[in-house]
């Protein structure tokens, strides 16, 4: 028990370090999932202590260091060596070849596995109503309602600019104030150049066509008179009630502000949108305040972004963790290189099957990738102590039951037909897969000259 006390420690520190690291997600299921794999490791390892040492007593005439499971002496087969050694270099540099060209894949969909009539449903849908495009919904907010449609205002001329006839708004009907004033001016010069002729050559029309002379006097006192600006309040009280109380939410409408936002009227703007539209969209959000653009592909585009930068971000504080407690335990560098290896091998060996698969890597590649580094220094850790203290046979035997037990449970889920399941399972079963071979063959082989010490 005492020689095995140093290895448990650490590799329950490096196991324990990686499901810690998931604690600091911002995605609560992760923090669920490190929270339920922190406390069964911690528990795990605690009963064994207490629980196996009790049951597992050792026979009286057995042979000390025996344990049934033989493998090559490797330190004696300078040949095995080399092959073993080879073969994890090129695997490492297939890895880091094949890196850069992966990317991540931050859609959830890909996680997702919709029934086949479902699937068939929004295809019919579709192809009836034609809504190959995604809505989005561009709302106009102001503290007044002169300031909410004019900005509503400036979201039907980035309409319109941009050649976009698939879309509601009550713009036309109801422009803001300032778009208001600019349509008056443009009224007002525009009977300016052309009333002196107009008038002769429209009565002279309505003559020829059998009108009286003064059948449109009313409609010329009209033009005489001053244009008005349209008063909101009094469209929204007449006819047309009904039809914008759907595009308009005013301050006695609303129960909360938009955002926690102190804007409190709202127009609505609905629109069928693609890649670019939606672009074009951001940008004027951006630009400018009281415009929320809401749409499905800008939240998952947000969702992506920060579970990107999570994923990364957990994974680098994983990585230094493991590494400066691998440094810390074993001060020399074949020892700590030893300890790594399986963790390098099961990194390039994920590498090498998403690049060889479809290229690409989701949420779950990368969150059971995390867990595959805590499992791999682990067997590093028993590997490299064994193999200094000289007990080599006993920790090969389980390491490959720890290994067998990680596949078997595990990646038996890389048969699962759920595309997250999948993932799941695959990540596991490439990676372990080829940490254990590393740590059995590949560690040794870095170890071969460093003296025999007891840790």
């Amino acid at each position: 028990m005492r020689r095995i006390r140093r290895p448990i420690t650490f590799a329950t520190l490096t196991t324990a370090s990686v499901f810690v690291v998931l604690l600091f997600s911002q995605v609560p299921s992760h923090k669920q999932m490190a929270m339920l794999a922190l406390t069964g490791v911690l528990l795990a390892v605690t009963f064994s202590w207490l629980v196996i040492p009790t049951i597992a007593v050792p026979r009286q005439n057995r042979e000390k260091n025996s344990c049934g499971f033989k493998v090559p002496a490797l330190s004696s087969s300078p040949l095995l060596q080399s092959i073993a050694l080879a073969v994890w270099v090129c695997l490492l540099a297939g890895g880091l070849l094949t890196w850069p060209n992966l990317h991540y894949n931050g859609d959830l969909r890909v996680l997702d596995a919709p029934n086949p009539e479902v699937l068939s449903a929004e295809q019919h849908f579709r192809e009836t109503w034609g809504q190959n495009d995604e809505q989005a919904f561009v709302v106009a907010s102001g503290k007044t309602l002169a300031i909410a449609l004019d900005r509503n205002s400036l979201i039907y001329d980035t309409l319109i600019e941009n050649n976009v006839a698939a879309f509601q708004s009550i713009a036309p009907i109801l422009p803001g104030f300032e778009k208001q004033q600019e349509n008056m001016e443009g009224w007002i010069q525009f009977w300016k150049e052309n009333r002196p002729h107009f008038d002769t050559e429209f009565k002279n029309t309505a003559i020829q066509y059998g009108f009286a002379e003064n059948g449109f006097d009313p409609f010329f006192k009209w033009l005489e008179q001053e244009p008005v600006l349209l008063e909101p309040d009094k469209m929204l009280s007449g006819p047309l009630q009904a039809l914008l109380a759907t595009m308009i939410r005013t301050t006695e409408q609303q129960l909360g502000n938009l955002n926690g936002s102190s804007d409190e009227f709202l127009i609505m703007t609905t629109v069928s949108t693609d890649k670019e539209l939606l672009s074009t969209l951001l940008t004027l959000e951006e630009s400018e305040t009281g415009i929320t653009v809401l749409a499905n592909k800008k939240w998952r585009a947000q969702v992506e972004r920060l579970l990107r930068k999570d994923i990364i971000n957990l994974s680098f504080a994983a990585g230094c963790i493991i590494t400066f407690l691998v440094v810390f335990a074993y001060k020399r560098a074949r020892a700590v290189v030893g300890v790594l290896a399986p963790v390098a091998s099961a990194l390039s060996a994920m590498s090498l099957f998403c690049f060889f698969s479809n290229g690409e890597l989701n949420m779950m590649h990368v969150l059971m990738g995390i867990m595959v580094i805590g499992l791999s220094v682990d067997y590093g850790i028993f590997v490299v102590c064994s193999k200094l203290e000289g007990l080599s046979g006993t920790s090969f035997f389980a390491v490959s039951i720890c290994a067998a037990s990680s596949l078997i449970g595990f990646g038996v889920l890389a048969f699962a037909q759920h595309p997250a399941l999948h993932s799941l399972g695959v990540t596991v079963l490439v990676g372990i897969g080829a940490a254990w071979p590393t740590a059995i063959l590949v560690s040794p082989a870095i170890l071969r000259k460093v003296q025999k010490v007891a840790v």
